[in-house]
């Protein structure tokens, strides 16, 4: 299989849209979070897509990109390219990206139960921050995370 990345761009949003809807069914982001959030000039869009199929979408993320900092909004591989190693090869290529523009460090947000994705994020060097308490509209904890990305080079 060959994969590349691809600039979000308005032309991609129903599909993933249609990913993030199969992704998280339970709490997907509207179409219009997806399209509000990318015209904000601060907010990055990437998809990695299947060059062999036609540019199928197997995984996005969105993520804001300010000066020296960057905050990883949402990052999702869909469930049937799972377990291939594709979140880790597209999270560690944003990262190297965030390295060549200068970057300093990286935040995210992720659910306290969500042992998984903990995992993931700290595998690559993630520490926790804080705690966001009743952040989830269900009333659940957010652990804020941070890379410092001087300390990788």
């Amino acid at each position: 299989m060959e994969y590349r990345i691809v600039k979000m761009e308005a032309c991609h949003l129903e599909e993933v849209h249609n990913a993030e809807l199969e992704c998280f069914p339970e709490e997907a982001w509207s179409f219009k979070d997806f399209d509000d959030l990318l015209k904000i000039d601060a907010v990055k869009g990437y998809i990695l897509v299947d060059s062999e199929k036609n540019g199928e979408i197997v995984a996005y993320m969105m993520a804001y990109e300010v000066v020296d900092e960057a905050e990883l909004i949402n990052i999702a591989v869909l469930p049937k390219h799972r377990r291939k190693k594709l979140g880790n090869y597209f999270l560690n290529s944003w990262l190297k990206h965030l390295q060549e523009i200068e970057t300093v460090a990286v935040f995210l947000d992720v659910r306290e139960s969500n042992t998984p994705a903990i995992g993931f994020y700290k595998s690559f060097g993630f520490e926790l921050l804080g705690i966001r308490r009743n952040y989830y509209s269900d009333g659940e904890d957010a652990l804020v995370m941070k890379l410092d990305l001087e300390s990788t080079e």
